[in-house]
């Protein structure tokens, strides 16, 4: 038994009906599986960079707490992303010299930085200065905001964020995220949890400097 031709047809039509479909159906998913691998490379540079930050942060208080160094970090908008600085005028040994003298990475996926330091310090126009001084009597006081929005306080809903907290003194630095009711400044603390977190990280800040003298006294042994 043969098909008509106009059964054919039909057959024909609603057979290339059903394949535009699917192309359309795998065209939304393919779009959609794309823009979630964009959104979760975007996500884990945000978070890199981030931590670069911190690292950098915390090798500054470092050098101010273990080579009772001044220091100043400073971050710059230039047309390739956002550039960032460590300065000091103190003399280091050779190991702290080589990871200041370190090329340091532009950020390209955190666009907006903000900071507001509390104290009256030094700032550079056009850059944003946090300052490590005086072996941790006069440090900069503030919230550092890191987002990928171009601005990092009136951010959109879609935009990363994360807070680093200065408080002024020595202090354990990390980023978290921030909660709705983040304040712009950052409240004062109580006088006597102040003082034990400080004691606490000079003591961190002192193993830390014995590791780094045992390995400096490792790379001036000579060699046979």
């Amino acid at each position: 038994m043969r098909l008509s031709d106009n059964c054919m047809k039909r057959l024909s039509y609603f057979t290339l009906v059903e394949v535009l479909i699917v192309l359309a159906i795998l065209s939304i998913v393919t779009v959609a599986i794309g823009i979630n691998i964009n959104k979760a490379l975007e996500e884990q540079r945000f978070r890199t960079e981030v931590e670069t930050i911190v690292n950098e942060l915390r090798i500054a208080q470092d050098l101010m707490l273990i080579l009772q160094a001044d220091v100043t970090v400073k971050f710059l908008q230039g047309n390739d992303g956002i550039t960032f600085t460590l300065e000091t005028e103190s003399q280091a040994t050779r190991n702290w010299m080589n990871e200041i003298l370190r090329v340091k990475p532009v950020f390209k996926t955190i666009r907006g930085i903000s900071f507001k330091d509390e104290l009256d310090l030094p700032v550079t126009e056009g850059a944003i200065s946090l300052h490590f001084l005086s072996k941790g009597t006069i440090m900069s006081r503030g919230i550092l905001r890191l987002s990928n929005s171009s601005d990092a306080v009136n951010v959109p809903s879609w935009a990363q964020v994360r807070v680093i907290n200065l408080y002024g003194y020595p202090h354990p630095i990390a980023s978290s995220a921030p909660s709705s009711h983040d304040p712009i400044f950052l409240p004062n603390e109580d006088k006597a949890i102040e003082t034990t977190i400080t004691s606490l990280t000079r003591q961190e800040i002192a193993q830390f400097k014995e590791q780094k003298e045992e390995e400096g006294s490792t790379d001036e042994e000579p060699s046979n």
